[in-house]
């Protein structure tokens, strides 16, 4: 969908509000005209929109992807605290319990990964030792899940296979949340660009209904 109205319709809202005058432009109806009040409110609104948007834009540290992307956060912490389950299994007989840990264990990591995603929007480099707190949490869990993954079956190969296939699926989740992070556009923003193509349609509309009075009056005047 696109978020910005068109260039005459641009130069409407300049003129109608008193902005700079934008060359090459139609002519708008006079902004003290009965048929410009039509206009002035839509246009007002839109331009403000503009503004907000303009300065969102402004204060993003992060990429330019789509904020619909941060969708796949939620489902990562999901998949994450599923493979967690493996290792809570370890440590305790209660399967709520061991649901619930997993989930905060998920939580937990899902934090890790955003905590070191504001640190690179903030030009901040992420210290290495910092960073080994990921790996040893990814560690102590891939060591939980094999032993689960033995205690449930007699192969100690099948085990270890197991165990570091979830710990990769760790590793790749926490690594595409940070990024996810980074890269994207912030809800705030997603927002602001949403209000300037639901303005710029209601200004459009408002547009189309001048035509339609004006062309009524030109017919009538005939």
């Amino acid at each position: 969908m696109s978020a910005s109205p068109s260039y005459e319709q641009k130069a409407s809202v300049t003129a109608l509000i008193g902005g700079p005058a934008v060359p090459h432009a139609a002519a708008p109806a006079s902004r003290g005209s009965p048929e410009s009040q039509l206009l002035i409110g839509p246009a007002a609104a839109l331009k403000r929109a503009e503004t907000s948007d303009q300065e969102q834009k402004e204060k993003h540290r992060g990429g330019d992807r789509a904020w619909m992307l941060r969708g796949l956060i939620p489902v990562a912490v999901l998949a994450e605290a599923i493979t967690a389950y493996v290792a809570m299994e370890a440590l305790v007989a209660s399967r709520t319990l061991a649901a619930g840990l997993s989930l905060l264990t998920a939580l937990i990591a899902a934090g890790l990964a955003c905590a070191f995603a504001n640190r690179r929007l903030s030009g901040l480099p992420v210290p290495p030792g910092v960073r080994a707190l990921e790996w040893i949490f990814v560690a102590i869990l891939t060591v939980l899940r094999g032993d689960s993954l033995y205690i449930q079956g007699p192969y100690l190969l099948t085990a270890t296979v197991g165990a570091a296939q979830t710990a990769l699926v760790s590793m790749v989740i926490l690594l595409g949340i940070e990024e996810i992070v980074v890269e994207t556009r912030t809800l705030s923003m997603f927002t602001a660009s949403l209000r300037v193509w639901w303005r710029g349609r209601k200004f459009a509309a408002a547009a189309v209904r001048l035509a339609e009075i004006q062309a009524r009056a030109e017919a009538a005047d005939k």
